[in-house]
């Protein structure tokens, strides 16, 4: 004879208990919702700031291409070049200028990570109309920068710092590199915009993302291919 198995009651849930399940899931959306749509994203920002120096590397190249091979600022001004007998243009901005035609938009010349700059809506026009100047670009050019050097740096994060002072330069937009080990430490990078990390352009127009010890073993590497200095000129404040 079977004796009847008891089964524990199974309780219900009460139309409280749903409402509290409610309530409870909505506090919870209310509180998390907003940090993780406004939560920064840092790789993102790399990746679109990649994808902007690309265009800026390309656009380089193809002027170059029409000019012997050579940047805007190594291009006398009566050529369409930014040098002006042999002095270079004091404003960084001058040389992106006139690639104009080269660059899809002035918009790429703005890091979206860089809070200092703000993108420029058109090249050329007024400031009132949104052209182009200093105020719109994030990155430096390298005057050493040379397509038969592929490793020299052609552009790049405008977050470079020096770690000493820098007394062959008397333009504080000019930083002045030694590529020769151990002198390269004296490279890194700000956290003012990757944090502690940067982008460059090299002269072949490849971008690599780059720590603060890949930018000095980077720089190593343009020495051995022929640069032994590293003369990088900076946006100036806008």
């Amino acid at each position: 004879m079977k004796l009847p198995v008891s089964r524990p009651a199974i309780r219900a849930s009460t139309l409280t208990d749903v409402l509290l399940v409610i309530v409870t899931l909505a506090l919870l959306a209310i509180y998390f919702l907003p940090m993780l749509m406004y939560r920064p994203r840092p790789r993102a920002h790399r990746i679109n700031c990649v994808s902007n120096l690309k265009q800026v590397g390309l656009g380089f190249r193809m002027w170059a291409n029409d000019h012997d091979d050579q940047f805007p600022w190594n291009v006398q001004t009566t050529n369409g070049g930014t040098k002006v007998g042999d002095m270079f243009a004091p404003e960084v901005s001058a040389n992106f200028l006139v690639c104009s035609n080269e660059m899809s938009s002035p918009k790429i010349l703005a890091c979206s990570r860089d809070g200092g700059r703000s993108k420029a809506r058109q090249f050329g026009g007024t400031v009132a109309e949104g052209a182009f100047t200093k105020a719109n670009l994030s990155y430096f050019i390298g005057r050493e920068a040379d397509e038969r050097h592929p490793q020299t740096f052609l552009s790049g994060d405008r977050n470079i710092q020096k770690a000493k002072a820098n007394p062959a330069a008397t333009d504080p937009s000019i930083f002045i590199f030694n590529n020769t080990p151990p002198n390269n430490t004296d490279a890194g990078w700000k956290d003012t915009i990757h944090v502690r990390a940067g982008n460059i352009c090299l002269g072949d127009g490849s971008v690599m993302q780059a720590t603060e010890s890949l930018l000095q073993k980077q720089l190593t590497s343009a020495n051995l291919d022929g640069a032994p200095v590293m003369t990088l000129h900076f946006p100036t404040p806008p």
